[in-house]
């Protein structure tokens, strides 16, 4: 925390905006060599530590790290060149290397000590983005911080723009993919007639494939590139090329599909159990009175803003117990067509002009956003999206009493996408 502290300036004007791709390779290397440098993998003051990196990166020099100097957690890197070694392997897993080609950097390197090494960053990235998001809650009183947090609000403001972006780090840590491509990784649900393995989701992107439109085409030149990235399947490549053509047509209906019916067996204790399935069958006007129902029927406090009159006002004003309101603004889409980065900031200005300018803001995305929209608002600083799916089983916690009005706001507020993965199970500090 004293190193975000220290440099949350420089880490945050990595971050993509629209208009300008950011340096999210030098914010993940940073970030990395934070972790690495951290007591989690350095003895430090006499404590051994309780996670190891791999013994051949002690005596050599991977990379020169010298024109990160002045923003790393440990700006005499030559002192210990195993932490800048750990984070550029790991970053060029990330960016799409070949685990074959990495371990053989380094005599005795294996893909074992590598994988361990990948999945022991990607745990304390883990724990970094929370420890970030609940030190950047402005609801704590100053004298509960830590020294480095007793700051200005300002900083605050800038720390809250980086949780999202560590954990969406740690997910590439885990997967070895560019954020580009991360989406593809939940297209094959539990019980999915197929996999899709990191070396085939690389070679769809090396041909262009990386989006859903582009998936979604059927013309014969997206149908070659499909079979060329399924070139090793047996015995049928051409039946997962269809499949994934398929997949991606169907694939927020198929999402819907499964959140209604997973949550409608959770919610058999909850008053109006019926609201589930209108809540992912409905669209624009009828979305907007089913959510307005939910919200009843939990108690959830909102005011209506756009009413007869006011033009060009967001939709609700949600009110959580015990901490500041959130502008919520509703987009839905006919069919599965996503919301894009136009529609998904438009809450921003409407908020401004309707007198809300300070208030933290919403998009709630049904029935899902462009993979492309997330990394692009975390800059913001105060905006953030939710797509229908997620925001429901948020909804079936707070109805079973597994989370707090604490707890939903700090997941809505924190820029960039708000994620089931991101949800806490019970209360903590």
């Amino acid at each position: 925390m004293n190193y975000l502290a220290s440099h949350v300036s420089h880490l945050v004007s990595l971050l993509p905006t629209q208009g300008n791709f950011g340096d999210t390779s030098q914010l993940a290397f940073l970030l990395f060599s934070a972790c690495f440098t951290s007591p989690e993998f350095s003895l430090q003051g006499g404590v051994a530590p309780t996670r190891f990196l791999p013994y051949p990166l002690r005596d050599n020099v991977l990379i020169n790290a010298d024109p990160y100097a002045d923003h790393l957690a440990e700006p005499v890197w030559h002192a210990d060149p195993m932490p800048i070694n750990a984070a550029w392997l790991c970053r060029e897993w990330i960016e799409g290397a070949e685990i074959h080609n990495l371990e053989g950097v380094l005599p005795a390197l294996s893909a074992g000590m590598l994988r361990e090494m990948y999945r022991n960053l990607g745990w304390t990235l883990q724990g970094l983005a929370s420890i970030a998001a609940a030190a950047a809650d402005k609801r704590t009183p100053n004298s509960s911080r830590p020294m480095s947090l007793r700051t200005f609000d300002t900083t605050l403001d800038a720390i809250a723009k980086l949780p999202r972006a560590v954990r969406r780090l740690s997910f590439r840590v885990q997967e070895g993919l560019p954020d580009d491509v991360l989406w593809l990784t939940g297209l094959c649900p539990p019980g999915s007639p197929y996999r899709l393995p990191r070396h085939e989701i690389l070679a769809l992107r090396s041909s262009g494939l990386g989006s859903p439109e582009a998936l979604m085409v059927g013309s014969k030149e997206a149908d070659i590139a499909r079979l060329g990235a399924f070139a090793r399947v047996k015995p049928d490549p051409q039946a997962k090329a269809n499949w994934i053509r398929d997949a991606c047509r169907e694939w927020k209906a198929n999402q819907r599909k499964r959140a209604a019916e997973r949550q409608t067996k959770r919610a058999k204790d909850c008053v109006r159990v019926d609201l589930i399935r209108q809540y992912y069958a409905s669209k624009g006007e009828k979305f907007e009175r089913v959510l307005e129902e939910v919200f009843a029927v939990l108690k959830i406090d909102f005011l209506k803003l756009d009413e007869k009159g006011k033009t060009g006002a967001p939709d609700y004003l949600v009110r959580l117990k015990d901490s500041p309101a959130i502008v919520m603004e509703l987009k839905s889409r006919e069919g599965d067509k996503l919301i894009d980065y136009n529609n998904a900031v438009e809450v921003l200005a409407a908020s401004e002009v309707h007198g809300h300018k300070e208030a933290f803001c919403v998009t709630l995305c049904h029935p899902g956003v462009d993979p492309s929209v997330p990394l692009v608002i975390s800059a913001c600083g105060r905006l953030s999206v939710v797509e229908s799916t997620d925001l429901g089983e948020a909804l079936i916690r707070y109805c079973e009493g597994t989370l707090t009005d604490t707890q939903l706001w700090r997941w809505l507020a924190t820029p960039g996408q708000a994620l089931v993965a991101d949800l806490p199970f019970r209360e903590y500090g």
